[in-house]
């Protein structure tokens, strides 16, 4: 085997293993979005739970009132 031979394989490798890291890091992220994703569904659910057990009656005024726009992260 020669030395450009050798020179080729090597970039090869490299190249290989790169491309490895870059698909495990894609796939990596991608159960990780999902992941988070569930986390912020079961999180409104329990929201909404909570909201729906601890109703006050009209004439009673609740100690503490939340406001929340569901869909607004931006302060995350």
């Amino acid at each position: 085997m020669s030395v450009r031979d050798t020179l080729t394989k090597a970039l090869y490798l490299s190249v290989g293993a790169i491309a490895l890291g870059v698909e495990a890091i894609g796939e990596a992220a991608d159960t990780l979005i999902g992941k988070g994703e569930d986390a912020v569904n079961r999180g409104k659910e329990m929201v909404r739970d909570l909201r729906a057990k601890y109703t006050f009656p009209d004439d009673e005024e609740p100690a503490v009132t939340i406001v929340t726009d569901e869909d607004d992260f931006s302060e995350l």
